[in-house]
């Protein structure tokens, strides 16, 4: 564990791997897994388990209008579908994932959302809704 927090954009940035990563993993087990809508839907439809893990380790839990996903060592990603069909995150799911793998203290919320705000401006971020961000180059946040 680190006993102070990493910069706010080392964890927006390692939030986004992660949620590659783990989404990768689990499209290996679970087809649904290409897109945030086709898991909920999966699950609509008792297609697809509201909760579910993969023999190496990766997890999902469907919640609402999101899925909370975990790689074998801890880290916590959690996703929504914003209403334009966005998967996006927003501060307090950062902050999970910084005390997921570790930080004892995250960065403050204002660190955060300035970090988003400065990818949005590099081009690597979008914000659908005011304070939710999603990835720029899809309309999913991997």
């Amino acid at each position: 564990m680190t006993s102070s927090g990493a910069p706010a954009t080392d964890v927006v940035r390692a939030f986004l791997d992660s949620h590659r990563t783990i989404r990768a993993a689990l499209a290996r087990r679970y087809s649904e897994f290409s897109a945030l809508p086709a898991v909920l839907a999966g699950v609509r439809a008792r297609e697809l388990g509201r909760e579910g893990c993969t023999a190496d380790g990766f997890t999902y839990k469907v919640h609402g209008r999101g899925c909370r996903m975990s790689d074998p060592d801890g880290r916590v990603v959690d996703i929504d579908l914003m209403p334009d069909g966005s998967e996006a995150f927003d501060l307090w799911r950062l902050e999970q994932f910084a005390r997921s793998r570790g930080d004892d203290v995250p960065p403050r919320k204002e660190e955060l959302i300035k970090a988003c705000r400065e990818l949005i401006e590099t081009g690597a971020l979008r914000e659908p809704e005011t304070g939710w961000f999603s990835s720029a180059n899809r309309q999913s946040a991997v």
